[in-house]
């Protein structure tokens, strides 16, 4: 193919291997040979016409992690080419750079892809993408040292400006690190927060992956701590947020996680018809072709569907698929979603009591969690009933702290 293309890695050529592959297994392999060659050869910049390749979600990260060894590798011997490490502040390396993200790919061995990028000489609006991004997968694996680590990033940039973003990266960062290691939320961050949330428009740089990851931290962010009442008129913005982009007749990835924030909304509402509504909208989208879902994705829906079986009188059959669903988050890594779903399961009486070494199971990981991730010890996570907040350990109830700026020590 390289040869009838003129031993061009351009756009005919990724054209080319998507009609000739479709969806063979071979069309990865090809591709990463054809990567490697382009390298080889001096055509990094045919690397922009990736995001043309017809990929499911999966063989996209894949390709992603393999790009990211193979730049690595390469940059040993190209110390002395300062085209090289220039490459994306090009225009060619800004379509590959976007190429990089998506919420849809947070996975541990996604980090070192990331910290590759960063060897690069990127301008400060590349950064901030790569230490937020950065930042989301320590928030998912609940590892506050290297959370905090990219906030004194983020905080340590002479030229650091939000204005570009839906939501300011760094505010939430902040807000989620308070919250999990210190038990407080500061008032300002929220209130900046929840003046972009109900000013909320469709990103204006929307199906950039890299501003709808900055986006979906925001949103996600702001309704983790939005008392269920308060989220009424932000459900309504969402519901007129789409994306264009469609993957084989399926919802578009943006579309995917903007139904997985709504049906947590509802299901704080006790809205369980909408939330088995969802479910159903995205399972049907997704259930036949499991291999577009990533493995976080696949997290994220299996949570909802426990959340269905709360609420729909199948809750006895939520111990029979537990298993399955800490089995995903270990691929995963979301120990975030593990500890949530745990503690949501603990606090339901019924169920505990009719199963109670599901019950003692679930105390232990918690605690287990909590102590060994170093998260503050009467974490609450907001639940369906917002009357009562409670927390995980033994100490029974406590009231959540809110802290102005002036008052919190640490930043």
């Amino acid at each position: 193919m390289l040869n009838d293309n003129g031993d061009r890695f351009d756009a005919k050529l990724v054209d080319l291997i998507n009609t000739r592959f479709g969806k063979h297994k071979a069309k990865i392999p090809v591709l990463k040979w054809c990567l490697m060659h382009a390298l080889k050869t001096g055509q990094r910049t045919g690397f922009q016409y990736l995001s043309g390749a017809d990929l499911n979600l999966n063989e996209k990260s894949d390709l992603i992690l393999f790009l990211g060894d193979l730049l690595e590798k390469v940059s040993v011997s190209m110390k002395k080419e300062e085209s090289f490490w220039q490459f994306f502040n090009e225009d060619a390396g800004d379509r590959l750079f976007d190429f990089f993200f998506g919420l849809e790919l947070i996975n541990e061995d996604y980090k070192t892809t990331l910290n590759t990028l960063l060897k690069f000489e990127l301008n400060s609006y590349k950064k901030i993408i790569v230490y937020t991004t950065l930042g989301i997968i320590a928030v998912i694996n609940l590892n506050m040292k290297e959370l905090e680590k990219q906030i004194i990033r983020l905080k340590n940039m002479e030229s650091y400006n939000s204005a570009g973003f839906s939501f300011n990266p760094l505010n939430c960062l902040e807000l989620i690190f308070n919250y999990l290691k210190h038990g407080t939320i500061r008032s300002d961050l929220m209130r900046g927060l929840a003046k972009n949330a109900f000013l909320l428009q469709v990103p204006t740089q929307h199906g950039n992956a890299a501003s709808d990851l900055v986006f979906l931290l925001g949103i996600y962010t702001f309704c983790g701590f939005l008392p269920g009442i308060r989220s009424k008129g932000l459900l309504r913005k969402l519901s007129l947020l789409s994306s264009a982009d469609k993957v084989q007749n399926t919802l578009s990835v943006f579309d995917f996680f903007k139904r997985m924030i709504t049906a947590d909304i509802h299901f704080r509402n006790g809205e369980h018809a909408a939330v088995s509504a969802i479910f159903t909208k995205v399972h049907t989208s997704y259930g036949l072709q499991h291999d577009l879902l990533t493995p976080y994705m696949e997290t994220l829906l299996l949570s909802l569907k426990i959340k269905m079986m709360l609420t729909s009188g199948t809750s006895d059959l939520i111990p029979f698929e537990i298993k399955g669903i800490h089995a995903v988050t270990e691929v995963s890594g979301s120990k975030l979603t593990k500890l949530y779903l745990d503690s949501l399961l603990i606090r339901h009486e019924q169920l505990m009591s009719r199963h109670p070494d599901l019950k003692r199971e679930l105390a232990y990981d918690i605690m287990k969690v909590i102590s060994k991730q170093e998260l503050n010890q009467n974490l609450i996570f907001f639940e369906q009933d917002l009357s009562r907040w409670q927390v995980l350990n033994t100490t029974g109830i406590n009231s959540i702290t809110w802290v102005s700026a002036k008052t919190s020590s640490r930043f």
